[in-house]
């Protein structure tokens, strides 16, 4: 079940907070930056994990898919699902849907046995990544088939 709520992603009541990144070790804007700014150890430790696939002579591409999730207090956390290789500010399409799905289905999965709840910003990977929210709201629809999700609009006031 999903669920829209207008207010702060970042002041959520819910267990799990999960957004985008890409695969470059960057959080410069939207969301990401607001979670770098307010969970150092979200950004800290993505950023480790990029540093580290490329000390090994990895691609970062191999990323893709993938959910890092960092306790950021008492039952906090923050899923940070790497659902683009790069970024961008030209208004192109950085998000690969079938990453972020896969991402989708990991934090679903990860809630349902922790008994967590989640929230994600709404339009996740369709404002900085580019994606077609008609199709990440499908997709989204597929993997919290059986659990629940917050999605969050921002709302000023």
């Amino acid at each position: 079940m999903i669920k829209i709520v207008y207010g702060d992603l970042l002041k959520a009541k819910e267990n799990i907070i999960a957004h985008q990144v890409n695969c470059q070790g960057k959080m410069g804007s939207g969301v990401a930056l607001q979670i770098k700014n307010n969970y150092p150890d979200a950004y800290t430790s993505y950023r480790d994990a990029v540093e580290e696939v490329t000390l090994n002579n990895g691609d970062t591409k191999n990323l893709l898919g993938r959910v890092l999730g960092v306790n950021v207090g008492h039952k906090k956390w923050v899923a940070n699902m790497f659902g683009q290789n790069n970024y961008g500010y030209d208004g192109g399409i950085y998000t690969c849907t079938e990453s972020l799905f896969k991402c989708f289905k990991t934090v679903s999965q990860m809630a349902r046995k922790h008994e967590l709840t989640v929230a994600m910003p709404y339009m996740v990977g369709c404002y900085r990544g580019g994606a077609d929210w008609k199709i990440v709201e499908e997709l989204l629809l597929i993997a919290f088939e059986e659990s629940e999700l917050t999605l969050y609009k921002f709302h000023k006031g």
